[in-house]
């Protein structure tokens, strides 16, 4: 479903992603971790086609991300930032009925499917009282939520999230990770999280990519790629890894100096 072939994009001469190499099947949910400044944002810049690779090719459907028109790509993939810029007069009802536009024609109105899929959208992310509510009554994790329903209402077999649990409590953090995962695996399509957050990222992810330096560091599973040696590489700090209580995946936790 996606490939990225010799990846490297560079900003004012410098290189941000060099030698890139992914590819993402159906029903997996890939995390996208690395220190600040590692490039995950700019990798899921380059997966929705925001920005073209400087060399090297982002495949979505064996055809490069770019070159499809937007509403055409806006069928196949969804992308919900960490902070994006919100019409702040819009209810969320109509906010979230955005996500619907990928599927309609020119000049069409959302029909009473388009509205079912958005409120059950609202629902799966605990926002459906907030429906006509204005985006300026609403918090930074509420808003958060919203974007994610948004997502989740466009029906694309590729998500992407950025920093999606940044402004959430614990409760939410749960539930939506866990929601987006079992969506797209019920819809057969794939899920790419950014995330700093190590633990976290093991619980909900099938796979983890870690970037360092603006390349690839490791690529497996959590259990394989959250190890105290490869982590402290990368982060260049000492770590404790351990198991889990419940399922098992990694906990990662930091060692004061």
């Amino acid at each position: 479903m996606l490939k990225l072939q010799d990846v490297r994009f560079s900003y004012q001469g410098t290189d941000v992603l060099r030698g890139i190499d992914i590819e993402v099947a159906g029903s997996e949910v890939v995390g996208i971790i690395g220190p600040n400044g590692a490039g995950k944002t700019t990798l899921l810049n380059l997966i929705s086609g925001v920005i073209k690779p400087s060399t090297g090719d982002v495949l979505i459907n064996s055809k490069a991300s770019a070159e499809y028109p937007p509403s055409e790509r806006a069928r196949l993939v969804a992308v919900a930032p960490q902070t994006p810029p919100l019409p702040e007069w819009y209810k969320v009802i109509d906010l979230v009925l955005m996500g619907r536009n990928a599927h309609l024609k020119l000049y069409d109105w959302e029909s009473k499917n388009d509205h079912e899929i958005a409120l059950n959208a609202m629902h799966m992310t605990d926002t459906l009282q907030f429906a006509d509510r204005a985006i300026t009554t609403l918090s930074g994790g509420e808003r958060q939520r919203i974007v994610i329903a948004m997502a989740i209402a466009q029906e694309t077999p590729l998500i992407l999230l950025d920093e999606p649990t940044a402004n959430l409590d614990i409760a939410h953090q749960s539930k939506v990770l866990g929601i987006v995962a079992d969506t797209q695996r019920k819809r057969q399509g794939s899920v790419i999280i950014a995330m700093h957050d190590l633990s976290l990222a093991a619980q909900y992810c099938d796979r983890l990519i870690m970037l360092a330096e603006g390349v690839v560091h490791a690529d497996g599973s959590p259990v394989d790629v959250l190890k105290p040696e490869i982590i402290s590489r990368a982060y260049d700090t000492e770590v404790i890894v351990m198991r889990h209580p419940t399922t098992g995946s990694p906990v990662v936790v930091g060692v004061r100096k």
